[in-house]
């Protein structure tokens, strides 16, 4: 999908995604990447690749990367549920 539809971050997400089942963390991380920028050209970085980042940050063990991500993810969550 990346190779055909390189401007969509939909295919970048979805091997970041991927990437937890498979243990591939680092080339999670960077498609990640990828689909951040891409989602940030068309506005707004959607709250489930943050979250995506902090998962594969902590699989990684790399918490002090991991936590902001989490944390972002968990203040969109209590902003939606009026908490």
């Amino acid at each position: 999908m990346t190779k055909y539809f390189p401007t969509n971050p939909e295919g970048f997400y979805g091997i970041g995604n991927t990437a937890i089942v498979l243990g591939d963390y680092d080339l999670g991380l960077k498609n990640l990447k990828i689909a951040e920028g891409l989602y940030e050209k068309d506005g707004e970085v959607k709250a489930d690749v943050k979250y995506m980042f902090g998962i594969l940050y902590a699989l990684k063990e790399d918490y002090r990367y991991s936590l902001p991500y989490l944390e972002e993810f968990i203040q969109n969550i209590k902003k939606m549920m009026d908490i």
